[in-house]
């Protein structure tokens, strides 16, 4: 039988951590992001925490030595390393008792948040306030963020379309559908960016208005066959375009017509 972590369990891992990281001077500050740090949380939360490393430490050896560390302070299952950098690293675990615990390190000087909720468990840097850094970060990434990630999609929405019609045309059915799950990717990200929602392993899709959840339903084919994976392309397209053209509203640019013209014509004439 399986025994699933209790929430006093999830309390008990938070206290160990905060003495833990908070004993190493070369951590600036720890912070608890995102659901995690959510008032509510039900019988399935885990914990993502920000660990700040000082500027003077040299960031590498830090994260190294606490991946090393946080192995011998608990009973670890699985884990995994999502990323590892310079001035930047993600390292996930899994314990005995199913609690997902995420890691992000950064160095004060390169922190970056991209989302809220947050609660700073601890802060003892020197000479800065790192509540009034996550404020001013936040605010700055709200800003550029959004604006950098929508060119990104446009720029590139158009190769996932190319890819899913030759697939049609070759008959490689299973190649069209994950360029379509692509597409849908990328039409659920802009919603996403469009309505403040956290996009991070889909975190707060399900808060998207209704009216949206109800199209892409539509995205999605009901059947294999080559007619009804075109009408779900079309239906996927057609949707991704009228949410660039509602971002476009909101931050007043103008790049997407082109681009809905151009893919939905070859849609069009060659699926």
């Amino acid at each position: 039988m399986t025994v699933l972590f209790s929430q006093r369990r999830r309390v008990d891992v938070l206290d160990k951590l905060t003495a833990f990281f908070s004993a190493d001077s070369a951590i600036a500050g720890l912070v608890l992001v995102g659901s995690s740090a959510d008032t509510v949380t039900d019988d399935f939360s885990g914990l993502d925490f920000l660990v700040v490393v000082s500027n003077g430490a040299v960031f590498p050896s830090v994260y190294r030595k606490w991946k090393y560390r946080l192995r011998d302070i608990f009973d670890v299952a699985y884990e995994y390393e999502a990323e590892s950098g310079i001035d930047r690293a993600s390292y996930a675990m899994m314990l005995s008792d199913y609690l997902e615990v995420t890691f992000f390190f950064t160095p004060y000087k390169s922190l970056v948040v991209h989302r809220r909720p947050w609660h700073i468990i601890f802060d003892q840097t020197a000479s800065e306030d790192l509540s009034s850094t996550l404020q001013a970060r936040f605010r700055t990434e709200r800003i550029v963020g959004p604006a950098r990630t929508y060119q990104l999609m446009v720029n590139s929405i158009w190769q996932p379309i190319l890819k899913c019609v030759a697939a049609l045309n070759r008959n490689e059915i299973w190649r069209a559908l994950h360029m379509l799950e692509r597409i849908r990717h990328q039409t659920i990200e802009l919603a996403a960016l469009n309505h403040d929602l956290d996009m991070r392993h889909y975190n707060e899709v399900d808060q998207l208005p209704d009216e949206i959840l109800t199209h892409m339903a539509q995205t999605m084919p009901n059947s294999t066959n080559r007619v009804a994976i075109r009408e779900a392309l079309l239906a996927t397209t057609h949707l991704f375009f009228r949410q660039a053209e509602h971002f476009e509203e909101r931050l007043q640019f103008k790049m997407v017509e082109d681009v809905r013209d151009r893919m939905l014509a070859y849609i069009n004439a060659h699926a």
